[in-house]
């Protein structure tokens, strides 16, 4: 900061309207950070519709056409992709724009539990399902467990019978849960309970 002579600012910890304000009074968006596991910071960045310069082995999943994703270390490479975004305001407002109506719509709340959903359903057909119905069978092992392929103890088929009930149980709760949350009114019972809860201390 002292060599950049009094034209970079920090800002210090930054959260909420502050944190929103910060994001959307920017034009580019610059992360160099390789230490991230998913890169929330830049998902934020992309749904306010910032276009990105990540560094590759961090944030790449999260380039598709509205940044770049640079290899660990090359700064000349993050300085120049930042800079091209900077000189080119046409590059900036296609990529800008392709951050928030493609990346950042990808992770709605609303689409990560429906693709979660999905991926139980495929679990639950796949081993208990019509597919899991056409795999090879045992069928002189009187005690292979009907939705698995090796011998199994009464105790270890009684606990994967639960396991598949709770799963199944799990699966429609998520699915009723995505289906009311589509209401304002069960969003605000919703929000009223965490008070109450928070309020008893429970």
């Amino acid at each position: 900061e002292r060599e950049a002579g009094g034209i970079v600012t920090t800002t210090g910890w930054l959260k909420g309207h502050e944190l929103v304000a910060a994001y959307a009074s920017s034009d580019v968006f610059l992360f160099p950070s390789g230490c991230e596991t998913f890169g929330n910071v830049t998902l934020e960045a992309c749904s306010c519709g910032l276009p990105i310069v990540v560094e590759q082995g961090c944030s790449s999943h999260l380039v598709d056409g509205n940044g770049f994703a640079v290899k660990p270390n090359d700064v000349d490479e993050f300085y120049n992709k930042t800079k091209m975004l900077i000189e080119d305001r046409e590059l900036r407002v296609k990529m800008g724009k392709q951050s928030r109506e493609k990346v950042a719509m990808m992770y709605k709340i609303d689409a990560v539990m429906d693709r979660m959903v999905d991926i139980y359903k495929e679990a639950i057909e796949t081993q208990v399902g019509e597919k899991a119905s056409r795999v090879p069978r045992f069928p002189d092992n009187k005690y292979n467990f009907p939705w698995g392929r090796t011998e199994h103890p009464s105790v270890l088929l009684f606990i994967e019978g639960v396991f598949w009930i709770v799963v199944t149980s799990c699966v429609k709760l998520v699915q009723l849960y995505t289906f009311l949350n589509k209401f304002e009114a069960f969003r605000w019972i919703v929000g009223l309970l965490k008070y109450v809860v928070v309020k008893a201390g429970w």
